[in-house]
């Protein structure tokens, strides 16, 4: 394993970051000791295919189509785009995120929404499909030309310069409309607490498998997030969860060459703590045993760090109190 590298993804908008270097120490002694340079901050869809060279400019990274591949282990040629259940904040023109954790509405209730939806936009040829809480998809057989904006990307512009762009930008800006007004209206919504719940979808990530597969740049893939083992599934490279390989290193790490590690499930749920303790600590680990020769690590601000144990201290990086997380 002397001659393997892991590259760790922490992509611009998929972690909840910090500027106390506390939080992080591993991950601040692998910056002051490694080599850095900077890239473009990229979310994560952008990022993991600028690595596997491929242009995403002028359409959408198809997250949902990858999700799907992820559950079923198949591809029907369908066209999927993600709907993520929000609160739009009124005379506002940011979102204000709802993401489950102080809200009344649970999974059996979104799946109500989502069976109400299908019977409104069934004539449409529109699937809604419940994946998992805050995580939904829509399902068409019709292949449709839309640009959106990732969620994460959207949350911190003004709605105005968020909306669909493409040959059917109208037409989904209207069936956005028609969503936003179901939620209004609907009987499930029709409770106390109604003013904190879902009223509108953001939808991004559209779009179908692509029908070119590049060579993988990774002998294994290391994650929980379902776009990422999604995205291992497409290129035929084997994906186990991040327990799964610090829990048997002998089984995982010690037999691949080419590694690629991306934790967390989803946008916005992952503390620097977590990273630290659950997924750089036991990587540092290890490097340290020489089980990997050397680690690249993608940060949230686009500095990219490149760390092996023999890396010198770089003092000029030291002694700032800063997480080199902050984005």
């Amino acid at each position: 394993m002397k001659n393997s590298t892991l590259h760790l993804l922490l992509p611009h908008g998929l972690y909840i970051t910090t500027d106390d270097s506390r939080d992080t120490p591993v991950l601040d002694n692998w910056y002051k000791r490694g080599d850095s340079l900077q890239v473009p901050p990229l979310e994560l869809g952008k990022l993991l295919f600028q690595l596997l060279g491929i242009d995403i400019e002028t359409q959408d990274v198809p997250v949902a189509a990858f999700e799907n591949l992820a559950l079923t282990e198949r591809s029907d040629g369908a066209w999927f785009i993600k709907a993520r259940p929000i609160n739009l904040v009124p005379d506002r023109a940011h979102l204000v995120i709802n993401d489950g954790s102080d809200n009344s509405i649970a999974g059996d209730q979104e799946k109500i929404l989502i069976s109400g939806l299908n019977e409104f936009f069934k004539d449409n040829g529109l699937q809604f499909i419940h994946i998992a809480r805050s995580n939904w998809h829509i399902r068409s057989n019709t292949h449709y030309c839309l640009r959106t904006s990732p969620f994460i990307e959207a949350i911190t512009k003004k709605i105005v310069v968020s909306l669909f762009e493409g040959d059917d930008a109208r037409l989904w800006i209207n069936w956005n409309n028609e969503m936003q007004m179901w939620l209004h209206s609907s009987v499930a919504k029709s409770h106390q607490n109604a003013s904190a719940d879902y009223n509108s979808l953001w939808l991004w990530g559209s779009g179908v498998l692509p029908s070119f597969v590049p060579d993988s740049p990774w002998d294994l893939i290391v994650s929980d997030n379902l776009f990422v083992r999604g995205v291992a599934r497409w290129l035929d490279v084997p994906v186990c969860s991040g327990e799964e390989f610090f829990d048997s290193p002998e089984s995982y790490a010690d037999k691949q060459t080419r590694i690629l590690c991306v934790p967390g499930p989803d946008i916005g749920t992952v503390m620097a703590r977590f990273v630290d303790s659950e997924w750089i600590t036991p990587i540092n680990d290890l490097l340290m045993q020489g089980r990997i020769k050397e680690v690249v690590c993608d940060l949230p601000n686009g500095i990219r760090i490149a760390a092996d144990r023999s890396s010198r201290w770089r003092f000029w990086r030291s002694g700032k109190g800063v997480s080199p997380l902050n984005a």
